[in-house]
């Protein structure tokens, strides 16, 4: 299992979905009261699987 997510930033953990394939994937509505995020993913996989992760950002709304 693959998730992305985000948290630390002064409301309730915001996560997706499990990943399963190639896609783009968003947290819409994060809305920050301390000034911090923390924006990971977590990955929970069996031996020898894998991911690829490319172009974090994060897009004022």
């Amino acid at each position: 299992m693959l998730r992305l997510y985000a948290k630390n930033h002064g409301a309730a953990e915001i996560g997706s979905g499990a990943v399963s394939g190639w896609t783009k994937y968003t947290l819409p509505n994060i809305h920050f009261s301390n000034g911090y995020i923390e924006v990971g993913v977590y990955s929970d996989a069996l031996a020898n699987n894998w991911a690829a992760l490319d172009q974090f950002e994060l897009v004022k709304q």
